[in-house]
């Protein structure tokens, strides 16, 4: 996957103007960024190329496999012999699950025997390692093919998964501002808040409708839950000053 780009310079100093507005610490900007990225990392994450698109690049996989197998099949036998004994000299091993068609078709009759052409054995003879290209060749072009058959375009439901994966990054949210005294709610504190994060990540919609759903639906599961872990964190910094 591609590198993400950082954090736009304009979107920090919203950040930055936000944490000041909503009176925060200066330490409350450097966990808004790291928010951020990990917002950003998941919606890069979530993208996934359109149906026809995927269709067509693995299509082009398999035409290419198939076309490279038939002009490395068609090379002279001398050029053969080349790749063949140049493939010897690496650390490279082709090797399929067995058994191996091209080892028992070709190679099993034969297998290490000397022939009588220049004392070579059978497998430098026949070029070997050519002919396991080409099996991995087809192997992938079949695996191509079947793959691109696979596919399938977006379904019905992307909108609610969509929705779903925005009420998750606003969970991050909504924990920062429980943990800095801003209500969870759907008032205008909580609201700017949301609204700098997604849009410094790039989100391209707003954060209300999570907003809605989250409070309305989710947020007294999760008060709870931070509320314990305030509860133990104040335990265990109480029994490490006793």
């Amino acid at each position: 996957m591609k590198r993400l780009p950082s954090i736009p310079p304009a979107e920090v100093e919203n950040l930055r103007l936000v944490c000041a507005e909503l009176e925060l610490p200066a330490a409350a900007l450097e966990w808004l960024q790291s928010i951020v990225k990990g917002i950003r990392m998941s919606e890069a994450m979530s993208r996934t190329p359109s149906a026809p698109k995927r269709k067509k690049e693995l299509g082009q996989v398999a035409k290419l496999a198939q076309q490279l197998n038939a002009a490395l099949q068609g090379l002279e036998h001398a050029d053969q012999e080349a790749i063949h004994q140049g493939f010897n000299g690496v650390q490279i091993r082709m090797e399929l699950d067995p058994p191996d068609p091209v080892r028992e078709v070709f190679m099993g009759a034969f297998g290490d025997t000397v022939s009588g052409v220049d004392g070579r054995s059978m497998r430098d003879v026949m070029c070997e390692n050519v002919l396991l290209l080409g099996d991995v060749l087809l192997t992938l072009e079949g695996v191509a093919t079947q793959a691109r058959d696979d596919v399938v375009g977006p379904t019905k439901g992307g909108r609610p998964r969509d929705l779903e994966r925005r009420i998750y990054h606003l969970i991050e949210v909504a924990r920062f501002a429980y943990v800095y005294g801003i209500p969870v709610d759907r008032g205008i504190r909580f609201v700017r808040l949301s609204e700098a994060v997604f849009s410094a990540a790039g989100v391209s919609v707003g954060p209300e409708p999570a907003i809605r759903k989250f409070t309305s639906e989710l947020l007294p599961f999760f008060l709870e839950s931070w509320s314990m872990d305030a509860e133990a964190e104040g335990d265990e910094e109480d029994n490490a000053s006793g």
